[in-house]
This record gives C-alpha cells, sequence and structure tokens, in this order.
C-alpha cells in the first residue's frame, strides 16, 4: 500500500515514500478474472481528491496498465488548496510486476518526492518477491541506525514482500470475487526502501458508491497498521498508527479483471478525518 504523510497531520507511515509527500495518503488492491483479463489490455484510473476536515488538500492519480500477467502502476500527487501554504509538495511513482495465481510479484519500483525545495529518490527492483536491491537519495538510513530504539532491517525482512504501490493491486480467484471476506480479509506485508510493516485488512461492510465513471458497490475494509523493522521504538507517529482503528479501505473492482483496487480511503488523525475521495473511477483509453 501507499502512504504519504500529511506534514503536521500524522496520517500515516513515517517514512517519506510511505504514500505520498505532503504526503499525500494513497494506498489500494484490485479484482482480477485470469481467464479473460489477461488475455487483454486494460487501461484503468482513479483519480482522487485529498479532503481534511472538508478541505481539498492535495490530489492524486494512479493508472493501472495490464498486458497479459503484466501489470504497471503510474502514480502522482501534489497538494493542494491552503496546504501549500504550509507545505507545498509533489510526488509521482511507477511499479511494475506480473501477476502469478492471484499474487502479486513486484519487479522494479521508483519513487520521486520534491518538497521544500528538496528532492528524495528510491529505487528499488524484486525478484521472486525479495528485495534485490534498493537505492534511495539522499539515503537517511545509517543516521537512523545510531538510534538505541531503531530496530534495524535485516536480510530476513525483506523477502516475501512487495512495495507499497504494488500493494494497490489484489488479485481475486475469479470464483471469490464475490465474497468481501476473501476480498478484503489478508495482510498486505510491505517493505518502502526504508521500512517494513503489515497492513492488516479485514472485512467490514458494503457500500454503494458513485462518482464519475462508476456506480455500484465497493467493500469496506478496516485496517491496522502494525510496524515490523525500519523504525523507531516509541516514535509518537509510529504508535499512533500501531493503535489507529479508524482506517478504512474502499475496494471496487477494475472493469472487466477480477482485480479490487482502493476507490476510497479514510483515515483517523489526531486532528481530524482524512478521506481520500473519488472523481473519477475506470477504464481509459490504452496508452
Amino acid at each position: 500500500m501507499i502512504i504519504f504523510q500529511m506534514k503536521n497531520c500524522s496520517t500515516t507511515h513515517i517514512s517519506g515514500f510511505g504514500i505520498f509527500g505532503l504526503p499525500i495518503a494513497i494506498l489500494a488492491m484490485i479484482f482480477i478474472n485470469l481467464n479473460a483479463a489477461y488475455g487483454q489490455d486494460v487501461h484503468h484510473q482513479t483519480q482522487f481528491s485529498v479532503k481534511f476536515g472538508g478541505i481539498t488538500v492535495g490530489t492524486v492519480k494512479f493508472d493501472v496498465l495490464l498486458n497479459g500477467a503484466n501489470y504497471q502502476m503510474i502514480g502522482s500527487g501534489k497538494t493542494a488548496g491552503l496546504a501549500k501554504l504550509f507545505s507545498s509538495g509533489h510526488g509521482n511513482f511507477d511499479s511494475k510486476g506480473n501477476i502469478k495465481k492471484n499474487t502479486i510479484f513486484a519487479s522494479t519500483h521508483t519513487a520521486f518526492l520534491h518538497e521544500r525545495k528538496k528532492d528524495a529518490t528510491l529505487e528499488m527492483t524484486f525478484a521472486d518477491k525479495k528485495v534485490a536491491d534498493i537505492k534511495m537519495v539522499p539515503d537517511k538510513r545509517p543516521g537512523y541506525r545510531k538510534s538505541k530504539k531503531w530496530v534495524p532491517v535485516n536480510s530476513g525482512h525483506m523477502l516475501d514482500v512487495i512495495d507499497p504501490a504494488s500493494s494497490l493491486l489484489i488479485p481475486i480467484a475469479y470464483e471469490d470475487a464475490s465474497d468481501p471476506h476473501k476480498v478484503c480479509d489478508r495482510n498486505l506485508e510491505i517493505f518502502d526502501g526504508q521500512a517494513r510493516y503489515t497492513l492488516t485488512l479485514r472485512y467490514k461492510a458494503t457500500k454503494p458508491i458513485k462518482t464519475e465513471g462508476y456506480k455500484g458497490y465497493a467493500h469496506v475494509c478496516k485496517v491496522r497498521y502494525s510496524p515490523v523493522a525500519g523504525y523507531k521504538k516509541g516514535h509518537k507517529n509510529v504508535e499512533f498508527m500501531r493503535k489507529n482503528k479508524r482506517m478504512d479501505f474502499w475496494l471496487a473492482p477494475i472493469s472487466g479483471t477480477n482485480i479490487f483496487t482502493p476507490i476510497r480511503i479514510d483515515i483517523g488523525t489526531q486532528f481530524g478525518k482524512v478521506s481520500v475521495v473519488p472523481k473519477y473511477f475506470g477504464l481509459t483509453a490504452t496508452q
């Protein structure tokens, strides 16, 4: 999943590459029919407004390109409105991989963040769900490790993981696609270049939702965040997110597939609720 922090609001994860640098919060998943979708090209697009206290503070857009068993996630986000007065920034990501037996196998993940006149970049490669290489500029990890409270990442933490963007895709077996528990109930094991964490999803409700490009239902999954490594014990933001019970992902299917992806995200913070609400959700012209 992805989670960008909102400055001064502690919306989520602590790493700059968590989900977007207002960092703006994105996260997600999808619904793939292996018999139908893998034989055709699909180009899906989701456009979000990020709202805090009813005020738009950012925008996020991501595209999902499916070509046979291969996928590509391309996303971008930026601050908007009054948020620019406090922390103007923008970022983007590009993730590639393939889907085997309803499982995501990431291959590459790149991310760029510009905030407060500073740039940060991340490049990761994967092999068989294992992190093969990481390049981060600037690389602040050595400084973090000097703290006695720092929980280091070891080689075992980089096994059986995916990048945050790829976690936006959740393939479901065709026969299970109508079961909301099969869609929601899962653990997402994520490594974002610095931190290793688990997002635990459990089915909560099914609700109607309407936006340009989509009118139907979404499965609402309650979400819990569990830090594993690459974080500082006792850090107030980490502890808040670990205890946070006010996070929901709304998952809807990509048309013509058995893949679900977030159509809405709600995250409670110390200062109020952040809602990532859809402006558009649907297919677009294949690039």
